[in-house]
């Protein structure tokens, strides 16, 4: 998956950063934060339609998403990180795409179509994450995390696309939020199938 690539292409400069984090003695939850106040100005940046100032944020945002988790991996993994990383990414991710509506209301229809994708993919994200360390059996957990078509990196790519080129919210968000549907519509599956032979005897 383009995420994986992605994290090994930036290993070294972001373990490097990890490594300034550590030194400032910011943890990996402060990191998280930090990254989340970066995008919250993004998202505002983008109600102001400001979108090339969103796009930067956005961008810094994302630095520390992945500063945070070389942090972690440096010094101690928490339940607490893990949940803050997720849900706080979710939050930009939906708040980006209500600024965007909201500064340029002409893409109501494409932006509401981006939220609810949007929110299936969150949705079965979150319970997938629940279920499968409580339900599943050992041998099916990787079934559960197995489809992951549209990840973080293919996000960020789809919001830095269309703050840079605007008019490009009137259609991509179609095939994007097609890809969001397709990737919860398998893990539902998926995460059916896991918990239904958990069941058995």
């Amino acid at each position: 998956m383009l995420d994986t690539r992605v994290k090994h292409l930036l290993a070294a400069p972001l373990d490097a950063l990890a490594e300034i984090a550590i030194r400032a003695r910011l943890s990996a939850n402060m990191v998280t934060l930090i990254g989340f106040g970066l995008g919250l100005l993004g998202v505002g940046f983008v109600a102001l339609d400001t979108l090339p100032l969103g796009a930067l944020f956005l961008a810094l945002n994302r630095l520390a998403d992945g500063v945070d988790g070389a942090v972690a991996r440096k010094t101690k993994t928490t339940a607490l990180g893990a949940y803050l990383d997720t849900v706080l990414t979710y939050f930009i991710f939906a708040g980006l795409a209500f600024s965007f509506v909201a500064a340029r209301q002409q893409f109501g229809l494409s932006g509401g179509f981006l939220l609810f994708s949007l929110f299936l993919v969150a949705v079965t994200d979150l319970a997938t994450r629940s279920f499968q360390g409580a339900n599943a059996r050992e041998e099916d957990k990787g079934a559960f995390t197995s489809f992951l078509l549209v990840k973080k990196t293919w996000t960020s790519g789809f919001y830095l696309i269309v703050l840079l080129q605007p008019f490009m919210f009137a259609f991509l968000p179609y095939p994007f939020g097609a890809l969001c549907l397709l990737t919860a519509a398998v893990r539902i599956a998926t995460a059916v199938a896991a918990l239904s032979s958990s069941a058995r005897p």
